[in-house]
């Protein structure tokens, strides 16, 4: 009987560490191979570049850029990098593979110290969550934004 329940023990505790290497643990939550969402911190971020859009169902230009924003970061590089949209209105754009919510955690003027008041506005970190580019409404364009997350796969 105790040679059976050492196996149990065993098949557990391999069962455990499997689990636990294709995990993250963050603040006493569980996200599954580095996947953002609402609950998530900056920290969640770290560990490979990120892209974090800011927008709103409500404006036109959000609505616009996203299907160009799907096919040219999204559908390319959704494996190597964390992507999040923060829809600001707290609402769901139509384009459902791409996580997004609202997480107010996640916030523009916090993670870069510049008062941003509009949208579309996106921030791209290092795997180390630290600021590499951003744009506060259309400041810059999505083929700059494509180069440095070129740049930051490359390293």
């Amino acid at each position: 009987m105790k040679f059976q329940n050492k196996i149990l023990f065993l098949i557990f505790l391999i069962f455990f560490i499997s689990f636990q290497s294709n995990c993250q643990i963050s603040n006493n939550k569980i996200i599954e191979n580095n996947n953002i969402d609402t609950y998530s911190t900056l920290i969640d971020f770290y560990g490979k570049p990120s892209i974090i859009l800011f927008g709103s169902t409500y404006c036109s230009h959000c609505k616009e850029a996203l299907p160009i924003f799907k096919e040219k970061v999204y559908n390319v590089y959704n494996k190597e990098i964390n992507i999040w949209i923060n829809v600001i209105n707290n609402d769901y754009f139509d384009i459902t593979d791409i996580p997004q919510g609202f997480n107010e955690e996640i916030d523009f003027e916090k993670i870069t110290n510049i008062e941003c008041k509009y949208v579309p506005s996106w921030i791209i970190l290092d795997k180390f969550g630290n600021v590499k580019m951003s744009s506060c409404g259309n400041e810059k364009t999505m083929n700059e934004m494509v180069y440095t997350i070129n740049e930051l796969i490359k390293k």
